[in-house]
C-alpha cells in the first residue's frame, strides 16, 4: 500500500511540471515612462503553446489593457523547422512608481516578471499653444566614460497624420553611433495635447574623452490638416511641416585613476565562463580535449572584448580554433561575446595546472573596478593507450611551454621498397627484348637492300642480355 501512494505521488509530479520543451518569454519595448504613455508587451512561445492563450488577467492592477494581437513565425535552421507564437499587448500605466508586470501565465508555463518605471507627466500647458510636431533629443547618461555606452533616443511627436516625411540621424565627431532594433511607437500626452510617437534608439561610444555634441535632428515632411475639411489627394498632399531638436553636449570622461588593468573595458556588466567538450576528469595524455571560453559583456561593442585563455601553459599544446563573435541588442543596450573552443593536448601523465585566468573591468553601474575570474585548475592526466600523435584541426598553430619541433629528414628507402624496383627492372627488360626479336625476325623475312648494315641490331641484343644476367 505504502508503494503505490509513492508511485502515485510521483506520477502527480510529473504531470505537474510542464512539457520538455515548453517555453515563455516575456519583454516590454521600453522600461521607463511617463504617466499617460503606453507600454508593448511582447510574449513569445514555442511551438507546443502555439495555440494556448496567454492569462493577461494579472496586468488589471498597474495597467489597462488597450489592444491585443498575435502572430505565428516560421523558420527553418539547419534544415530544422522551428514555428513560435507572438502576442502583442498594448498596456497604459494606471499609476507612477516601479510597477511590475507580473509572471504571465501560458498553458502550464509562466513568463519572468518585468519592471517599468512610471513618472509623472511633465507640467501641462493650454494644449491651443502645442504644436502639431515635436523632434526631441536625450542621451543617458551625459557624462559617459570613454568607450562607454550611452543611450541616444530620438522622438518625434506628432499630433496630426503624417502622410510623407523624412527623419535624419543624428551625428558626432569623435564617436560610434549604432542604430537599435526597430523604431518604437507609442502614445503619449504633452503640454494636454495627445500625440503619437515614434521612437528611435540608439547606442553611442566614444572614442575620446573631452566635451562632445550631438548634432541637432531635424524632420521634414507633411500632414493631413483634419481642421481644413479638404480631403486629401493629388492635388492636395497635405500641409508641409518641420521640426528640429536642439543639440546635446556631453562631458565624456578619461579612465579614472585607480583603473590599473589591462584592456579598459567599461561595461554594464560582463561574465566569464568555460565549458568542457567531455567529462573535465577523464584526461589522457595524447588526446584532445575542447575546452570553450565565452567572455559576454552589456554596453561594450564586440571589438572591445580580449582574447583570453591562449598563454602557454608548460607540458601542454593548445590548438585554438577560429573564435566566434556574437553582438545583438534587446533595443536600450548592446550585449557582445566571444567565444573561443581551444583543444587541450595534455604532453605526459600525471598532474597539470591550468593557470586562473582574469579580466578586469569596470563595473559603470556601481562605478567601481572589478575582475570575472574563472579559477585555476588541476588536472588528472592518465597514460596514453597508443603513443601518437593527437589528431586535431588542419590549419590549428599549437601554443606550448615550448617551442613544437618537426622532424623534416626522410627516412631512407626500405629493403622491400628495393625488391619492388628490381622486379619492374627485369620485366621491363624482358618487353623490350621480345619487342627486339619481333622486330629482327620482321627485318629479316625482308630481302636486305644493297648497302644496309645490321651487325648493329645483334650488338644491342647482346647488350640487353648482359644487362638481364647482371640484374
Amino acid at each position: 500500500m505504502i508503494g503505490r501512494s509513492w508511485v502515485v505521488a510521483l506520477v502527480l509530479m510529473v504531470l505537474a511540471l510542464p512539457a520538455s520543451g515548453q517555453s515563455v518569454r516575456a519583454w516590454v519595448d521600453r522600461t521607463t515612462v511617463f504617466l499617460g504613455e503606453t507600454v508593448t508587451l511582447r510574449i513569445e512561445v514555442s511551438e507546443e503553446l502555439t495555440g494556448t492563450e496567454p492569462d493577461l488577467a494579472p496586468l488589471a492592477d498597474n495597467f489597462r489593457v488597450l489592444s491585443t494581437g498575435s502572430s505565428t513565425q516560421m523558420s527553418f535552421v539547419n534544415g530544422r523547422q522551428s514555428v513560435s507564437a507572438q502576442w502583442v499587448i498594448q498596456l497604459e500605466p494606471v499609476n507612477t512608481g516601479t510597477l511590475e508586470i507580473p509572471p504571465i501565465r501560458v498553458g502550464a508555463v509562466t513568463s519572468e516578471p518585468l519592471r517599468v518605471a512610471v513618472m509623472e507627466a511633465p507640467a501641462s500647458s493650454d494644449a491651443s499653444g502645442a504644436p502639431d510636431l515635436l523632434v526631441s533629443l536625450e542621451v543617458d547618461p551625459p557624462n559617459p566614460y570613454v568607450q562607454q555606452q550611452a543611450k541616444v533616443v530620438v522622438k518625434l511627436y506628432h499630433a496630426l497624420p503624417i502622410t510623407e516625411g523624412s527623419l535624419t540621424e543624428p551625428s558626432v565627431d569623435n564617436g560610434l553611433l549604432q542604430r537599435l532594433g526597430e523604431d518604437v511607437t507609442y502614445a503619449a500626452e504633452r503640454s494636454g495635447r495627445r500625440y503619437q510617437v515614434v521612437e528611435r534608439r540608439y547606442a553611442l561610444f566614444p572614442e575620446h574623452s573631452g566635451p562632445m555634441t550631438i548634432n541637432s535632428v531635424q524632420f521634414r515632411g507633411r500632414v493631413s490638416d483634419r481642421n481644413n475639411g479638404q480631403r486629401l489627394s493629388f492635388f492636395n498632399p497635405g500641409r508641409s511641416v518641420q521640426a528640429a531638436s536642439d543639440a546635446v553636449s556631453l562631458d565624456v570622461r578619461p579612465r579614472p585613476a585607480q583603473w590599473s588593468g589591462g584592456t579598459w573595458l567599461p561595461a554594464r556588466s560582463l561574465q566569464l565562463e568555460q565549458n568542457w567538450g567531455a567529462d573535465e576528469l577523464n584526461f589522457r595524455a595524447g588526446e584532445p580535449v575542447t575546452r570553450t571560453i565565452t567572455i559576454e559583456g552589456q554596453g561594450l561593442p564586440q571589438t572591445l572584448l580580449p582574447v583570453v585563455g591562449e598563454d602557454p601553459v608548460p607540458g601542454i599544446r593548445i590548438y585554438p580554433d577560429q573564435p566566434e563573435t556574437r553582438e545583438r541588442t534587446d533595443g536600450q543596450w548592446v550585449y557582445s561575446s566571444r567565444s573561443q573552443k581551444l583543444a587541450i593536448v595534455p604532453q605526459q601523465a600525471g598532474t597539470l595546472q591550468l593557470p586562473e585566468i582574469r579580466v578586469p573591468w569596470w563595473n559603470v553601474v556601481t562605478d567601481q573596478p572589478e575582475v570575472a575570474i574563472i579559477p585555476a585548475q588541476t588536472l588528472i592526466i592518465a597514460p596514453p593507450l597508443v603513443a601518437q600523435e593527437p589528431a586535431v584541426g588542419a590549419g590549428s598553430t599549437p601554443i606550448e611551454g615550448e617551442r613544437v619541433e618537426m622532424d623534416t629528414q626522410q627516412s631512407p628507402p626500405s629493403q622491400t621498397d628495393q625488391s619492388y624496383l628490381l622486379v619492374w627492372a627485369i620485366v621491363a627488360t624482358v618487353l623490350w627484348l621480345f619487342s627486339a626479336v619481333a622486330w629482327w625476325r620482321a627485318k629479316s623475312a625482308t630481302p636486305s637492300r644493297p648497302g644496309v648494315d645490321h651487325s648493329h641490331v645483334a650488338k644491342q641484343l647482346n647488350q640487353a642480355a648482359a644487362g638481364l644476367r647482371s640484374a
